[in-house]
This record gives C-alpha cells, sequence and structure tokens, in this order.
C-alpha cells in the first residue's frame, strides 16, 4: 500500500468514526436528554442545535468523510489490493447512502419543518409536535448511526485486508 492510500485510508476512518459518535451521543445523550424536558423547552434546545452544528468543522468531517473514503478506495484499487478497494468502495456506499443521503432526505427536511413550525399555545399541541418529531427523528437519526458504525468497521477491514 502506498503512503497515500494509507493516509487517505486513515483520514476516512478517523472522520467516518467522529461522524459514528456524533449520531451515536445524539441517540444515546441528546435525544433522550430532550425528551425528559418539557416540550417547548425541548424544541427551542433542538432549534439552537440544529443551528450550531452547521459548522465548518461539522461540515468538514460530515462532507469530507465519504470523499476521503472514495479516494482511499480508488487509490487501493491502483496499488492493487483488490480486496481492500472493495472493503473501502463498499464502507464509501454505506456512508453516502446511509448518512448523507437520510440525513439529506430525512433529517435536515425535518429540521426545517421545526423550526417553521408554529408553535401553539396549547401545551397539548406543542407536546404532539415534539413527541412526532423526535420518535421520527430519532429512528432515522439511529439508521444514520449504525449506517456510520458499518462504514468504519469497512474501512478498519480495508485497512487491514491491505
Amino acid at each position: 500500500m502506498t503512503l497515500a492510500a494509507l493516509i487517505f485510508s486513515l483520514l476516512a476512518m478517523m472522520l467516518i468514526g467522529l461522524m459514528t459518535g456524533t449520531f451515536f451521543t445524539w441517540s444515546n445523550a441528546v435525544m433522550p436528554g430532550l425528551n425528559a424536558v418539557k416540550p417547548i423547552e425541548a424544541i427551542a434546545a433542538m432549534r439552537s442545535m440544529n443551528a450550531k452544528i452547521l459548522n465548518r468543522v461539522f461540515l468538514a468531517a460530515f462532507t469530507m468523510s465519504g470523499l476521503t473514503a472514495l479516494i482511499a478506495a480508488v487509490l487501493l484499487l491502483l496499488d492493487g489490493e483488490t480486496d481492500a478497494s472493495i472493503a473501502m468502495f463498499v464502507a464509501t456506499g454505506v456512508y453516502l447512502a446511509g448518512c448523507f443521503g437520510v440525513t439529506g432526505a430525512v433529517n435536515v427536511p425535518m429540521n426545517k419543518e421545526l423550526d417553521a413550525a408554529r408553535i401553539s399555545d396549547e401545551e397539548w399541541a406543542v407536546m404532539k409536535l415534539w413527541t412526532e418529531f423526535s420518535s421520527k427523528w430519532s429512528r432515522w437519526n439511529a439508521i444514520r448511526g449504525f449506517a456510520c458504525a458499518v462504514s468504519l468497521a469497512l474501512t478498519g477491514l480495508a485497512l487491514y485486508l491491505a
């Protein structure tokens, strides 16, 4: 394996690991924490976190994970590391579909809907809004986390095979 293939493989593994940890934390701490407070407070906090997560560090890790994995896969293939490149190509596909795709198709639109939602003066309506949002959003976030974990394992496998 060339140094370039090693560097891109390790970088992909690190970035995908960061994303795995991000979604794991949202599933196991952030959303349960929000579900433990009043719905109006949870909505306000979620809106704030959704705005703050759109920063350079997060966006770099989120967008560069798939790209570095793809570059690593191509470099591994060019190095003749066929099995390793297959594992890295699959890791790339799993990340792009299960993390990037789900985020763009489900979680971001849900976040935008929550941002645009008019908050009712009726407590039951606020509770309904949050409960429906939290349940669906959390389910899809768990899918993102699982996809990232699978992608992370596949990057490790690619490094092992190389």
